[in-house]
């Protein structure tokens, strides 16, 4: 994909990889969580993130 063409390119190793994707998912944890304190539902939280409210229930079950 893309992403990882890029990596290659600008010559990032793999951990770079594994700590974007670690960085992005706590994002997401705490963007659901303050849409949370602001009153949404976990069902109108996945339809902004455009998935399931079972993936929205599971992403705060890992915090």
């Amino acid at each position: 994909n893309q992403y990882t063409i890029s990596n290659i390119i600008e010559g990032n190793n793999g951990s770079q990889e594994y700590e974007d994707k670690k960085y992005i998912f706590n994002t997401r944890k705490k963007i659901i969580n303050k849409l949370k304190e602001e009153g949404f539902t976990y069902f109108k939280i996945a339809i902004i993130f455009n998935t399931t409210e079972y993936q929205i229930k599971k992403i705060i079950k890992e915090l």
